[in-house]
């Protein structure tokens, strides 16, 4: 069974019309490929230029310029996580607390768990730091990110904004959840 595209002209049961449907998916295919190639170049661009991309996170919130600025409310809520991490409670503990108290996730839940807790604990941005290309696209077709393994350049700035977490404190905290992986290991 064909397909007819009355508009072009086109069946798919004619070699011509198979031949040109190849062709001009071929051109689509390249017409992405090139787009994929200039999106890759801009956003190096922008990060060597010291312009990052800010997504949401607990925390923060964004002025009207798009900067991180602190959400009090959220940033006690990352303190206690830090806190009760160095403390020796586990990430289920903190996520079992934080749902117990009905402490709100950035999207507005109040069921925690330990996965989002590893998050903020990982996250650089607490202390103020910004770390660019943590992940990249390596195939345009596909579109399936992939950690940043030392593929693609990486681009840091110290003190980007204003901290919620002393960098003693997330230093601390990450060389203890480093520590605890690597004795898992």
């Amino acid at each position: 069974m064909g397909v007819k595209f009355e508009a072009d002209n086109i069946y798919t049961l004619d070699s011509n019309g198979r031949m040109i449907l190849t062709i001009l998916a071929s051109v689509a295919e390249e017409e992405s490929h090139s787009k994929s190639i200039i999106m890759n170049w801009s956003i190096d661009r922008r990060f060597s230029r010291g312009l990052f991309l800010t997504p949401a996170l607990l925390g923060y919130d964004q002025n009207e310029d798009g900067n991180l600025v602190v959400n009090e409310s959220e940033a006690q809520t990352v303190r206690v996580i830090y806190y009760l991490y160095l403390n020796g409670f586990s990430y289920t503990e903190i996520a079992e607390l934080l749902t117990e108290y009905g402490r709100k996730t950035k999207l507005g839940n109040t069921e925690w768990n330990p996965g989002t807790i590893v998050g903020v604990i990982a996250n650089e941005r607490h202390c103020g730091d910004v770390l660019a290309r943590k992940t990249f696209t390596p195939n345009f077709l596909t579109h399936k990110s992939k950690k940043n393994n030392n593929d693609r350049t990486q681009y840091r700035q110290r003190d980007h904004h204003e901290a919620i977490v002393s960098r003693e404190v997330y230093n601390a905290a990450n060389h203890l959840r480093a520590s605890c992986n690597y004795t898992k290991k």
